[in-house]
């Protein structure tokens, strides 16, 4: 698989989970607290189950952004990643919103357009075209102040004005609410895609290779991972158990093995796009003039460490450095299910050289996790 532009999907929410900013108490699935942390473990493999009532279906995924002013933009999300999910089965759809305070449930609410990345119809009338996984861009609020709570909202759709009730019982392994960043540029033309398999070998003192398999692929989802199945092809495979049963399912036998990773460099990237030049989370002490991020003026603009677009700020510093995993995309103009990896960064320490003034360069190593 090339390598173009890298992308990142930073997950917001464990990111503001992981580092005390929200009470985790307030990740709900429909206002249970133990059905949303599950889905907010970024763990497709372990899914959740929705019976259908037969009428009226739905649910609802809430989680606080961690944003606490009201300029109208929801600073931390521009992408929902429903992962490990049967929406086309169940003939349910997917819908964005954001408000500021639930208050008494009338308080006004944003309801967000969305472009498609993949299997991600940008109409929130259709469901999805195949089962597996959906990954949408939110389309940002205008100038209202509903940026403190975001939804993502499963339900039944309409034919002709009339409800289509859900036709199967909804199942999601995970739901990634969070901020994509792109690089720069693409990385260096030398680079290391590595396939590993955790296959362990040992000889023995009479020449024999003794072999032990811990694992050779990812854990299947409902289908295998990354894998968009239409309904005819997600039957077959859920016929003879309601779980997946690879006996029975016909080509997912012999679905994509082994773990990728990624050894990328870097170089000539300008000081903003690798830093940010306010480390703080608020312009104070900093006049006009003093800097600029990207041609624009730090204080002017209300640049801070925390929505300015560089590596550090979005990438490194929101993953913790390797602990929260991200949607890692190698190249951002490639939007078929191969193009997709759940990963983190690979590293012992991130270390960036300088190599002319306000000019770095550096080194990446990511590897996929399951």
């Amino acid at each position: 698989m090339n390598v173009g532009t890298p992308r990142f999907y930073v997950d917001n929410t464990q990111f503001m989970l992981q580092s005390g900013a929200i009470d985790p108490s307030q990740i709900t699935l429909k206002g249970e607290n133990e059905k949303g942390l599950k889905l907010a473990d970024l763990n497709p493999a372990n899914y959740i189950i929705r019976e259908n009532s037969g009428s009226n279906d739905f649910e609802i995924y809430q989680v606080p952004t961690g944003t606490t002013d009201d300029t109208g933009e929801v600073h931390n999300i521009n992408y929902v990643a429903v992962l490990g999910h049967n929406l086309t089965n169940c003939m349910s759809r997917l819908n964005f919103e954001s408000m500021g305070n639930w208050g008494d449930g009338n308080t006004p609410k944003y309801f967000h357009s969305t472009t498609s990345i993949i299997n991600q119809p940008e109409s929130t009338a259709e469901h999805p075209d195949y089962n597996g996984f959906s990954i949408g861009l939110v389309n940002q609020a205008p100038t209202e102040d509903k940026t403190h709570w975001f939804r993502v909202i499963m339900k039944d759709i309409s034919i002709g004005g009339s409800p289509v009730n859900w036709q199967d019982n909804l199942k999601v392994g995970a739901i990634s609410v969070g901020h994509y960043f792109d690089m720069p540029s693409s990385p260096n033309m030398k680079l290391t895609m590595s396939i590993d398999y955790g296959v362990d070998s040992k000889e023995t003192t009479g020449g024999a290779i003794l072999s032990n398999k811990r694992w050779t692929k990812a854990p299947d989802w409902l289908t295998p991972a990354w894998m968009l199945t239409s309904n005819d092809e997600y039957g077959i495979a859920h016929s003879e158990t309601g779980n997946f049963d690879s006996y029975h399912s016909g080509q997912f036998k012999d679905s994509r093995t082994g773990r990728r990773s990624w050894n990328l460099s870097f170089s000539f990237m300008e000081d903003d796009d690798v830093f940010s030049p306010n480390l703080m989370p608020n312009i104070n002490g900093i006049n006009s003039g003093d800097f600029t991020d990207h041609e624009a003026d730090v204080a002017d603009n209300g640049v801070t460490f925390r929505n300015q677009a560089s590596f550090y700020s979005q990438v490194l510093h929101k993953t913790m450095f390797g602990h929260i995993p991200f949607i890692f995309q190698p190249d951002n103009a490639n939007n078929s299910p191969s193009g997709f990896a759940l990963c983190k960064l690979d590293m012992k320490k991130f270390k960036i050289k300088q190599v002319s003034h306000k000019v770095y360069s550096m080194n990446l190593k990511i590897k996929e996790v399951f």
